[in-house]
């Protein structure tokens, strides 16, 4: 019992750590920052990429690291249940999918900005802007106002079997979503002022998606 607590508490301190290197590089200090440093032009296309690569690279270094730890099993499923929540997962991962889609899959890894004559900033991953300068709400963002956020969490936790090291990465991931999701809110709505004031009042859910 103790080496599990061990286990779980430097689980907990590794991925609390990397939420706070996410946010870091997702923060307005570190943006401006770049910019001052490199122009305006050069941030708008190539941060994103840069973004991406770093949120891969820091969960690979975390998972490298927790591979290593003892674990403990929770629970194990097999046969039509194990069935089910693989199915369960999948249908998560499409709603994921779906989610991405409707943000412009290039937008989203950076590509579109990194090639484009005049590369546009926009807030977040929440809805876009369309050319003619309206909130795109369409797809998953007509359910939920922070789809990718909530989406990412199903997958996490859909699996036949399930040990401390994850459940414990599960957990602070979550309550992770579920912050950033708030902060992301408060910058839509800076950003997009009354548009998304009308989006927020218009009965789709802040985060658990409703069908409407």
């Amino acid at each position: 019992m103790k080496e599990q607590t061990k286990t779980v508490l430097k689980v907990a301190v590794a991925t609390v750590a990397w939420c706070a290197v996410h946010s870091l590089f997702a923060s307005r200090k570190a943006k401006q920052t770049v910019k001052e440093a490199a122009g305006e032009d050069f941030y708008r296309r190539f941060y994103r990429p840069f973004y991406n690569l770093q949120s891969v690279g820091t969960l690979l270094l975390l998972g490298s690291y927790t591979r290593k730890l003892p674990d403990t099993s929770l629970f194990k499923t097999e046969g039509k249940t194990a069935d089910l929540i693989r199915i369960g997962q999948g249908i998560s991962i499409a709603y994921f999918a779906w989610g991405v889609y409707h943000v412009k899959q290039s937008r989203l890894s950076g590509i579109q900005d990194m090639i484009a004559k005049k590369p546009q900033e926009q807030e977040g991953q929440g809805p876009t802007l369309t050319p003619d300068g309206t909130l795109d709400i369409s797809g998953a963002y007509r359910h939920s106002r922070h789809a990718l956020n909530f989406a990412a969490i199903p997958p996490i936790w859909l699996f036949p079997r399930m040990g401390s090291k994850h459940a414990t990465f599960n957990v602070i991931a979550t309550i992770y979503f579920w912050l950033g999701s708030l902060h992301e809110e408060k910058r839509q709505r800076e950003a997009y002022g009354e548009q998304y004031e009308r989006y927020r009042k218009s009965g789709v859910p802040f985060f658990f998606p409703r069908r409407r």
